[in-house]
């Protein structure tokens, strides 16, 4: 599981977020480099700042260093209590992974450098169900986007879970749009539960709704470690035992960093590392709308951290 925390209203930064990946330690992945790719509108060439994983070729997470166009994905999970919510349910479904990159791949604008990029043209469930089709057979996703504007920074959360099996239902109705206003919803959290349903389920959407309130008044020379260390607060006691997979669904509900955690499927023998791999922060400078994006590696601590700001690509 997730977590996505956001911050419109800093004094100094137009946008604050802080990305928790929580992930099988044992699934590879690259980390996050500029990646030469194509728009898929005209194949005019795009910068795309993302990490990989390397299993579905996909991504979590990335910027459109061009269009200034971001997108960050997250899964929604239930408790193994909901009958659906199981492997069978999900085979044949579509990886999430590839919904970021329509976002910062989808542009017909070919505008650079100007914070004008396609997530106006992905504002509403018609477009989506417009420009991919298939998106009503991905796996249940939150999908958060839009520009990185140093002057206002809306968003949009695009949302899909199904309480019935996909072949049962019409899930063109399971999918839904909400819109974050920069103006009245200065913070968000964001995990795996049902966009904007079940937070009472989620002890971690609060942690992180207090934890933002602080961030607020936090001086802008502290801004990235204050980031980091609400980033790595933990409620969850050390835990030596082997946990269940269901077990696993409910601890983590309660804590914004997830520590190294043994968990063993039900179905199968394999004892898997599960916790918080990596976190990376994003800001938008208010003054100068400069992007910094940094990337920690919670797992291997030996990796530096690795940083990026927007002016070292123009």
């Amino acid at each position: 599981m997730c977590i996505l925390l956001g911050l419109t209203d800093h004094p100094d930064y137009s946008l604050i977020l802080i990305s928790n990946r929580d992930e099988v330690y044992q699934r590879k992945a690259e980390r996050t480099a500029v990646r030469n790719l194509k728009n898929t509108y005209n194949n005019s060439p795009a910068r795309v700042l993302c990490p990989v994983d390397e299993l579905s070729g996909g991504t979590w997470l990335g910027i459109n260093l061009d269009t200034k166009v971001f997108s960050i994905v997250l899964n929604i999970q239930e408790l193994e209590n909901n009958p659906n919510d199981n492997k069978q349910h999900n085979k044949g479904l579509l990886s999430r992974g590839i919904l970021p990159l329509i976002c910062l791949l989808n542009d017909n604008n070919n505008n650079k450098n100007n914070g004008n990029g396609n997530s106006d043209k992905l504002s509403s469930k018609a477009d989506w169900l417009n420009t991919y089709p298939d998106i009503i057979k991905t796996r249940p996703f939150n999908l958060v986007y839009g520009d990185l504007s140093r002057n206002k920074c809306d968003l949009n959360i695009l949302s899909l879970k199904s309480d019935a099996t996909h072949t049962d239902t019409n899930l063109t109705e399971e999918l839904k749009h909400y819109k974050i206003n920069s103006t009245n919803d200065t913070t968000f959290v964001i995990t795996n539960n049902k966009y904007s349903e079940n937070i009472k389920d989620w002890p971690k959407i609060k942690l992180g709704q207090d934890a933002l309130d602080e961030l607020r008044n936090t001086k802008t020379d502290n801004i990235i470690e204050k980031c980091y260390e609400i980033a790595t607060r933990t409620t969850l006691p050390d835990h030596r035992n082997i946990l269940t997979s269901k077990e696993c669904k409910a601890l983590v509900r309660n804590s914004i960093f997830i520590p190294p955690l043994k968990v063993k499927n039900e179905d199968d023998p394999t004892i898997i590392d599960y916790g918080t791999r990596t976190t990376i922060v994003i800001t938008v400078s208010r003054k100068t709308g400069d992007i910094t994006y940094v990337e920690r590696d919670n797992v291997e601590k030996n990796n530096a951290d690795l940083i990026f700001t927007e002016s070292t690509y123009q």
